[in-house]
């Protein structure tokens, strides 16, 4: 807004408001939102990639959900990858040793304590994580009640004594967004 002063011939003051914007103000602000566009774009990403980043973390916790069931329970927890036993084609499912010798010779699926009393079953690639998905190293985990990894994809009805780290590439639209790795001998998950 200008505002300006003026005497008349008495001395009086009086002013004239223009409301508005002058040229130069218009193309300053032109300037700084395109200043604000060139940094604030690239940051933005695609939202699939967003999405595959906030599903990776979701991903970490379900693994040491399964891991701290095996140690809490003292039975072993196996993660079932892409289509394998009661995965999803694409996803994964959460299940426990149920033999009564613990000998892994049968599985029961686990509640999902976020989902009030549903089986541990995620469903990638479609609702919720549309263009997500993942590529394991391993089609099965299994963990000890100590917490150790091992590869149970050969060993379906016995407990593994393959001990394997695994890593699982987390991709949004296709492209590797993230990687979950789970540390040979000490479980670690990354």
């Amino acid at each position: 807004m200008i505002v300006i002063n003026k005497k008349d011939k008495q001395g009086d003051i009086f002013m004239f408001n223009k409301l508005g914007f002058t040229l130069i103000e218009l193309i300053m602000v032109i300037v700084l939102l395109g200043i604000i566009a060139v940094y604030a774009a690239p940051r933005l990403g695609s939202v699939p990639a967003q999405q595959a980043g906030a599903f990776t973390s979701k991903l970490r916790a379900d693994i040491r959900y399964a891991q701290n069931l095996a140690m809490t329970k003292n039975k072993r927890s196996r993660i079932y990858f892409n289509g394998t036993v009661s995965a999803p084609p694409q996803g994964y499912a959460i299940v426990q040793d149920n033999s009564a010798l613990n000998n892994c010779s049968s599985f029961a699926a686990t509640i999902d304590p976020a989902k009030l009393g549903n089986l541990f079953t995620i469903t990638l690639n479609a609702g919720a994580y549309s263009e997500i998905t993942i590529v394991p190293t391993v089609s099965c985990l299994e963990f000890d009640f100590f917490g150790r990894p091992y590869d149970c994809s050969a060993n379906p009805l016995s407990c593994s004594s393959t001990p394997a780290g695994m890593s699982i590439a987390v991709q949004g639209s296709g492209v590797v967004v993230n990687t979950v790795t789970i540390v040979n001998q000490s479980g670690a998950i990354n």
